[in-house]
């Protein structure tokens, strides 16, 4: 599996997860239950977002930037790196 077929799950699934309640602070572990892969995994992809100013906060204090984050999830899946 490619890596950007995992940061577009994670992406994707956090895009869901938020727009479905976007008062819960969802936590590492139920994003990747949702998403279909491991904690490590989600934490690693948060990094990234962090890095690139899409996601803020720590553990049950995360925030995102869901328009920036909807562009990149479009620029990932026409192969473009996160």
């Amino acid at each position: 599996m490619s890596t950007h077929s995992v940061e577009l799950r994670v992406i994707d699934s956090v895009i869901d997860l938020v727009t479905a309640d976007a008062g819960y602070k969802w936590t590492y572990r139920e994003i990747a239950a949702y998403s279909g892969c491991s904690t490590e995994t989600v934490i690693r992809v948060s990094k990234k977002l962090k890095n690139s100013a899409l996601m803020h906060g720590e553990n049950t204090n995360k925030s995102f930037e869901l328009e920036k984050l909807q562009q990149v999830r479009t620029q990932l899946a026409l192969g473009e790196k996160l």
